[in-house]
């Protein structure tokens, strides 16, 4: 599990207590948002049909940082970005990975949209066990 360093130390003991690593991003959601971009734009990944997570990413904003004078892309005050914050690093993670993505069956499983809702995978091949496979989101 990859996260940020939201909310301090209690989230990454909750996940600790369940026997999940938690790993802080190396990237800021700054980063990943921009580095999202060109992946949309190319048509490299396709987002789910998600209404509140297409008003997130339409509604971040690009502005100079405070103090820093750097670019930093962020919500709006008083709106959130965890669905856009979510969906960039995980987008982000599966484009970088040279090796198959590999999703258990019993994910699939409660997904409330059935599979994927709406993402479609390219060569998706099924093993003996039931794992899933894709070589490309597209």
């Amino acid at each position: 599990m990859t996260g940020d360093r939201y909310g301090g130390e209690w989230p990454r003991e909750q996940f600790r207590k369940r026997g999940i690593a938690y790993r802080i991003s190396e990237q800021s959601k700054s980063e990943l948002y921009v580095e999202l971009l060109p992946h949309i734009n190319s048509r490299r990944v396709e987002l789910l049909d998600h209404q509140r997570l297409f008003q997130q990413l339409i509604r971040l904003e690009r502005r100079t940082g405070r103090g820093t004078g750097r670019d930093v892309v962020d919500h709006p005050r008083g709106e959130h970005d965890d669905l856009a914050n979510s969906a960039a690093g995980a987008l982000l993670t599966v484009t970088a990975k040279r090796n198959p993505l590999l999703i258990h069956p019993s994910v699939l499983a409660i997904s409330p949209r059935g599979l994927w809702g709406g993402l479609r995978m390219r060569d998706d091949r099924v093993d003996s066990d039931g794992f899933r496979y894709s070589s490309r989101l597209y």
